[in-house]
Parts: structure tokens; C-alpha cells; sequence
């Protein structure tokens, strides 16, 4: 087995069978690739019909992993993976490229020196503006932390794969990170074991993400306090500066305020975790701090938000 594609999930039927469907559009031999579909909690119908669907036509297993949590699904998947090369995937994203899996393969063949190996993201025709300011935001640190081309700092976790010594190593994602980072940790640590990770702009994913208002700043303020845990814990590892940055976004007025609102959740992310540097950051507690915090704020959230003109596109901007 080359090729083993780990899915976490947890109710996203739609979705999941989106990428499952362009799993098999994939133009690589079917007995090379095998796709473990990990549910947090049991769910019985879904798993049934995933079963019947897939099983024959893309080599799928579906487990369950029994907790909540990212991490605990991408354990589960790793231990049961007989591929070696595990790919990660998440469950909002589809397979826009039938050759994804075939250049993939080809990078790890013609890089065997690299650990990890990762791309973009791309956002589907019709993303609402919150998604694209969202995903903008995203590019510009993956691209940005680039510093010996291809070599990188940083990677996506839903669009990453990883060489299987990672883990013969012992090394695995942080299963007590449920707040967010769990990803950027890992590949912190990857490199203090002084591994390399390589990051491919042709190696696309496509990211159906849908975000509200208040995601979109709790999504801030969630990496604000990941960022900081890190720093905490001197796994962040600051990025080479750039006379030329690889990506850099010409926002909009109204784009610019939306970026003002993520960088302000972003900093009072990084001021909790400061603030609770020794105290047991449980993820409902980080969530209600998040709340709390932002709805301290929600006048003045409020009357930003009223001076940002309408942006077109479909997505959620409530």
C-alpha cells in the first residue's frame, strides 16, 4: 500500500461524500490507495451508507474513535494506516485535481528527505466574503513561511501528508490541543527533531468553508491563543524575513476592516493564554472566555461591523 488518506469526521454527510467522490476521480492505481473515514462518535446510518458507497469503489474503511476531538480521529486513523505515505484530509475539502494523489506521490518519491509535505488551499466558485478575507488571511501565512523554497515552516492540516517513519518515531499530533494549532504544533516539533517539511503552491485542495460572524472572530481568537501557547512553550519558530514576501493581499477598504476585526480577536486570544499561563485550558472554558471576552467588545464589534459596505458573494457574513 502506498497511500493511506485519513479523514476525520463528525457529521458532515454532505460534505464528507464530496471529497469522497472526487477520491474517486483520482487518476492513481485504486490497490495503491486506501481511505480510513474516522467518526468521532458512532453514527450508525452514516456509517452504514458510507460503507455501501465506497467501499468497493475507493478501498474505504470507517471507524470510530469514540471522543471528540481532531486529534483523537487522526491517531486512530494512523494506527489503523498500512500506506507509506498517510494523507490527511479534511472533511470540508474535495479533490479539485484528479492528478492530486499522483503528484503527491511523485513529490515524496523526488523528495525523500522531506517529513511532511503540503499545499494551498483554494476556495470554491461563490465564497461569501468572510471565507475569502479568511482564506486570504490563511494564504499569506502558509506562503509567507516559506524560507528556503520549497522548504517551509508551516502547513495546512487539511492538506498535508506525512512520510510513515514520522510516526515510527513516536511522533503524533497533541491530542490535548482541542482549541486549534494542533497542526502548527506538530510541525513545530518536527522540526526541533530537525525534520523537513515542503511546501508545494501546485498541490491544491479545495476548502468549502463557511464561516458566521462570530466564527470567523472566534477563529481569530482561537489561533491568537494557539500562537501564544506556542511562544510559551518555544515551539514557535519565527519566520525568515523577506525583502520579497511570496504573497502578499491587496485588501479592499471594506476587506481591511475585516482583517482589523480577526487581528483584534487575534490579540485578545494571545492576552488569555498570558493570562492563564498556568492554569488548565480547557477547551469549553477558552470557548466561554471567547464569548465572554468578544461580547464585552460587542458594542464596538457591532458598530465596526455596520461601517463595512456589502461585499458580494454567497457565503454567511452574519
Amino acid at each position: 500500500m502506498k497511500i493511506s488518506i485519513v479523514i476525520p469526521t463528525h457529521n458532515r454527510k454532505e460534505s464528507l461524500f464530496r471529497l469522497l467522490r472526487s477520491i474517486e476521480l483520482q487518476e492513481i492505481k485504486k490497490s495503491d490507495v486506501e481511505v480510513l473515514v474516522v467518526f468521532n462518535l458512532p453514527n450508525s446510518t452514516l456509517k452504514n451508507e458510507v460503507h455501501e458507497r465506497f467501499r468497493k469503489s475507493i478501498n474505504c474503511t470507517v471507524l470510530v474513535s469514540g471522543r471528540l476531538g481532531v486529534n483523537y480521529a487522526r491517531h486512530m486513523g494512523g494506527n489503523h494506516a498500512l500506506g507509506k505515505i498517510l494523507v490527511y484530509l479534511d472533511d470540508d475539502c474535495r479533490l479539485s485535481d484528479p492528478k492530486y494523489l499522483e503528484k503527491l506521490l511523485d513529490l515524496h518519491k523526488a523528495h525523500p528527505e522531506a517529513a511532511a509535505i503540503g499545499g494551498p488551499y483554494s476556495l470554491p466558485a461563490g465564497a461569501g466574503a468572510l471565507e475569502r478575507v479568511y482564506h486570504q488571511i490563511s494564504l499569506s501565512w502558509l506562503e509567507n513561511s516559506v524560507f528556503d523554497a520549497p522548504w517551509t515552516r508551516n502547513l495546512v492540516g487539511g492538506n498535508v501528508s506525512y512520510k510513515r517513519f514520522v510516526f515510527d518515531r513516536g511522533l503524533n499530533f497533541n491530542s490535548k490541543i482541542r482549541f486549534g494549532g494542533a497542526e502548527t504544533d506538530f510541525h513545530m516539533r518536527l522540526q526541533k527533531h530537525g525534520l523537513r517539511l515542503l511546501y508545494s503552491p501546485n498541490l491544491v485542495v479545495e476548502h468549502w468553508l463557511e464561516m458566521s460572524r462570530f466564527q470567523f472572530i472566534r477563529k481569530g481568537f482561537l489561533q491568537g491563543v494557539g500562537f501564544e501557547t506556542r511562544v510559551m512553550k518555544g515551539l514557535q519558530i519565527p519566520n525568515a524575513t523577506k525583502a520579497n514576501p511570496l504573497h502578499t493581499p491587496i485588501w479592499s477598504p471594506a476587506e481591511k476592516k475585516l482583517v482589523t476585526l480577526y487581528d483584534y480577536a487575534f490579540q485578545k486570544g494571545r492576552l488569555w493564554a498570558q493570562n492563564t499561563r498556568n492554569k488548565n485550558s480547557r477547551r469549553r472554558n477558552i470557548k466561554n472566555f471567547a464569548s465572554a471576552s468578544l461580547r464585552e467588545d460587542l458594542q464596538y464589534l457591532n458598530h465596526f461591523w455596520q461601517r463595512i459596505p456589502f461585499l458580494t458573494g454567497t457565503g454567511s457574513t452574519k
